[in-house]
């Protein structure tokens, strides 16, 4: 019987490795007014199963910010500046197809509030 648990905890270990990761540092843009743009320097981390021929990709442009070849893992580091969220992904060289992304999320520390007040009344 212990034999069987321990081939199982080995099967779900090795089937861990497969998944492949992309970890971001930050996670978060912080603006001082919501619709103001946002600077930010995000780290980048990635793996993936079997060495090839990746490219990163951004929500902010259709070219690919950096490429790898033969590898299982990279590292990237950039400044983005934005207004809305920026998603990062991870695809295979001349594929359209996401291996792997995380988002950059924006924050603000003052939400815009609604129309604004009229300062001077007639009456």
């Amino acid at each position: 019987m212990m034999s069987f648990i321990l081939s199982s905890l080995t099967v779900q270990a090795n089937t861990l490795k497969a998944v492949p990761v992309l970890k971001i540092n930050p996670e978060q843009c912080v603006a001082l007014l919501q619709g103001q743009k946002c600077y930010v320097t995000v780290k980048l981390n990635w793996r993936v199963a079997t060495a090839g021929n990746y490219c990163l990709f951004s929500s902010q442009g259709t070219d690919a910010l950096k490429c790898w070849t033969q590898q299982s893992k990279g590292e990237f580091k950039q400044e983005f500046m934005a207004k809305t969220n920026i998603l990062l992904s991870l695809k295979q060289k001349n594929s359209q197809v996401t291996l792997v992304d995380a988002e950059v999320k924006m924050a603000w520390v003052h939400k815009k509030k609604g129309k604004p007040r009229m300062s001077w009344r007639m009456f």
